[in-house]
């Protein structure tokens, strides 16, 4: 047993987890969405947080959309958000202490993200965070969440049993999809309300209030 009871790998989420990216997805979308004749609120894309950008397209305009436009929407709204994130990425709270914590303690960590590889690439390369991590997925060519396809994906690549992962989440989608992996989720509250993210088994303000007890009571 590990420091961390049997707990033997955590799967990140990126967007609201590691960064506070919602400003600049949000954004984006806005503007792109304008572009096609279409205004949504903060609120609407809030809802669609979690999955990836092809799922909340075709949510907005359709099942019936054709998939070129799909791909070409969100090539747009993806290059805004890169060019936006740049100017201002960072850490959340508690998170880098933790991606250190856990790799010194020989904990394998994944991200486990529905964003495009290139979101990803950007993120990660802009903070330095490649050195924590064991395994990479994104699940944009994936079921969207809550699907547990990426996480199981994740968990695969790890050569860890899911019922031994922590997934940590911010989403109501991907909280939903950890726990379809049959998971431990571990909610932070950037972009959604507690009672939103009920379905957790821990949820948190941020990564500052996790604690050892915590993650031992999880993983007995």
């Amino acid at each position: 047993m590990n420091k961390f009871g049997n707990l033997k790998a955590v799967i990140w989420d990126l967007d609201g987890v590691i960064v506070d990216s919602e400003p600049h997805h949000f954004q984006s979308w806005h503007t792109t969405l304008e572009q096609y004749s279409l205004t949504v609120t903060d609120t609407q894309l809030r809802r669609m947080s979690g999955m990836t950008s092809p799922e909340a397209v075709r949510i907005l305009f359709g099942a019936n959309i054709k998939e070129e436009f799909v791909t070409q929407l969100c090539e747009e709204k993806e290059l805004l958000f890169r060019a936006s994130i740049k100017e201002s990425a960072a850490y959340l709270p508690g998170v880098e202490h933790w991606l250190e914590a856990f790799k010194q303690a020989g904990t394998r960590q994944a991200l486990a993200s529905s964003g495009s590889q290139e979101n990803i690439d950007a993120v990660l390369d802009l903070l330095g965070t490649r050195r924590f991590l064991d395994e990479v997925v994104s699940g944009k060519n994936l079921p969207s969440k809550p699907d547990p396809a990426v996480f199981l994906l994740a968990a695969r690549k790890l050569g860890v049993q899911p019922k031994a992962c922590l997934v940590i989440e911010d989403a109501i989608a991907g909280v939903a999809g950890a726990k379809a992996a049959g998971m431990k989720c571990l909610a932070v509250t950037t972009t959604n309300p507690p009672p939103e993210l009920a379905a957790a088994d821990v949820i948190l303000e941020n990564l500052e209030f996790l604690s050892v007890s915590t993650l031992k009571a999880l993983f007995p």
